[in-house]
């Protein structure tokens, strides 16, 4: 771990993901830096987004909820472009048009 943090300049965080044998291990990482490097060593990589919309698609949670839990999220710090959510929030609602 200290290796890849050191070589590319990661935080302890984004370093502790390291290539796993497990070949459908997903990494779910949102900074850009670990995201180069995790495809760099081969990992499968989502981010935040991914994993909401997948909770969405299992009936885990609604799109209202989902929202809740985004705004939640940028409330507490979760860092990501007003457009980048404002264009996810778009587009699930789009999708769910589309299946009713």
């Amino acid at each position: 771990m200290r290796f890849i943090a050191e070589t590319f300049q990661l935080g302890r965080g984004e370093a502790s993901v390291s290539p796993s044998n497990e070949k459908k291990a997903i990494a779910i990482i949102d900074d850009e830096k670990a995201r180069k490097v995790g495809k760099m060593l081969g990992i499968r990589i989502h981010g935040t987004l991914f994993l909401l919309k997948l909770l969405l698609l299992l009936g885990i949670t609604s799109i209202d909820d989902l929202k809740k839990y985004l705004y939640q999220m940028v409330k507490e710090g979760f860092r990501l472009s007003a457009e980048v959510i404002i264009n996810f929030i778009a587009d699930l609602e789009e999708e769910g048009k589309e299946n009713t």
